[in-house]
């Protein structure tokens, strides 16, 4: 696009003023770009060409986080857990301290059955961030799968504090009442997400 071009100029001439070379400036431009429409594609639900963006940006920076969390996202979105942990993991070794790909991780490991591999990425995206409401509802949901309704329920209502009409939330909450013989108390929150 134009806009790309006018940056990547700009970049350019920024750099050949402060006397550095010019072809770093617009290869870092490009890379942001590329990301960028990576980006605006997953969002608008393009996951091919997501993917073939996200592999674009890791050809030239084999260490960008996010391109790996993108792509990463995108064989969660299509099921691949397999590749999905893969390219997360590398995620996490490039962007160790991120808790919103420590929880994409540990969301992929989940969904894959390996709710022990999960739980310690999903712990230290909630000790970086407490208020981090999907790491929490997952914890929720392992402590669930294993029949452990009242700490799923406390995971759960911990996230209902930072997100109280999160609607998965709500309803996961009065499911996990529901199998502790409690059909008030799951009452009151199946009635809160409707």
């Amino acid at each position: 696009t134009s806009l790309a071009k006018n940056k990547v100029v700009k970049a350019h001439r920024m750099t050949k003023e402060n006397g550095r070379q010019s072809n770093h400036s617009a290869f870092t431009q490009s890379v942001a770009d590329l990301f960028a429409s990576g980006q605006d594609a997953h969002k608008a639900g393009h996951l091919q060409t997501a993917a073939t963006l996200y592999r674009k940006v890791l050809d030239q920076e084999p260490n960008h986080a996010n391109a790996w969390h993108g792509l990463g996202l995108f064989y969660y979105q299509t099921r691949a857990f397999k590749d999905a942990t893969s390219c997360l993991e590398k995620a996490v070794e490039y962007s160790p301290l991120n808790s919103i790909v420590l929880n994409s991780l540990g969301a992929t490991l989940c969904a894959a059955g390996l709710y022990e591999k999960a739980e310690p990425y999903l712990q230290k995206a909630i000790e970086l961030q407490a208020n981090n409401v999907e790491a929490l509802r997952n914890i929720g949901s392992i402590r669930f799968a294993q029949e452990k309704y009242t700490d799923a329920i406390s995971y759960f209502q911990t996230a209902l504090s930072h997100a109280p009409n999160h609607t998965e939330l709500l309803k996961a909450t009065g499911n996990a009442f529901l199998h502790l013989g409690q059909p008030d108390e799951a009452l009151v929150f199946c009635e809160k997400a409707l």
